[in-house]
């Protein structure tokens, strides 16, 4: 095994260069000839330094905010409709979770998620998804 050293030590504005002596993508050049980032929500322009929260996020917690009514003991009862007309009044997460069409694959994970803890435990379906979905929103806030 071989013991790597760098000689000399990096002073602020020297380029970041690969093995081939191109720039490194992380060096300051680089970074200035990307393109600016597209805001996918509020406008198409560049204004923040990440993209607004990507449409995976929107999309958990919308599924999160369908269940999050049904939550507790003063919890609402969903009246859902099916595509023959047969209706289903319940506020049991799963129950709603699994009658739902949803197509984005993020928040088909929670749906999957809410799956596997009605198979695993039984219950608690409505709270892992929407605290799946609150775990989502604050990393997305700590990313920007």
């Amino acid at each position: 095994m071989s013991n790597l050293a760098i000689a000399g030590e990096r002073t602020s504005g020297q380029e970041i260069r690969t093995q081939n002596g191109a720039p490194h993508p992380l060096s300051p050049t680089m970074a200035r000839l990307k393109p600016p980032l597209q805001c996918h929500v509020c406008c198409s322009t560049s204004c923040h330094l990440y993209p607004c929260p990507p449409r995976a996020v929107t999309a958990c917690l919308s599924v999160a905010n369908v269940v999050k009514s049904s939550l507790g003991p003063v919890g609402l009862d969903k009246m859902l409709v099916d595509d023959l007309g047969e209706v289903t009044i319940t506020n049991d997460g799963a129950t709603i979770l699994a009658q739902l069409e949803v197509e984005h694959p993020a928040a088909k994970v929670l749906v999957e998620l809410s799956e596997m803890q009605d198979k695993e435990v039984g219950d608690g379906t409505t709270s892992v998804v929407i605290l799946a979905a609150e775990l989502l929103k604050r990393a997305n806030e700590l990313i920007k």
